[in-house]
């Protein structure tokens, strides 16, 4: 998947309301995003939001992630 059709799916899912899809969707945007830590834990804690709200397993997961880069979540 390029950027654009990342892009483009991240707002798809916002428009459906999909917190499960926009979970995954901005777990692959922080990852693609790892050389940059603001952008890169601004996406991780975007992904965590989502995990919580839809009660995603990613959620411990990514909370674990943020807690080592040193974003106490």
């Amino acid at each position: 998947m390029t950027d654009a059709e990342l892009d483009a799916a991240i707002l798809d899912a916002h428009d459906a309301g999909n917190a499960a899809v926009l979970a995954q969707l901005y777990l692959d945007a922080a990852t693609r995003k790892r050389g940059e830590e603001e952008a890169h834990c601004f996406l991780l804690v975007q992904a965590y939001v989502f995990a919580l709200e839809s009660g995603s397993p990613l959620a411990d997961d990514l909370r674990s992630r943020l807690k080592l880069l040193g974003r106490e979540a």
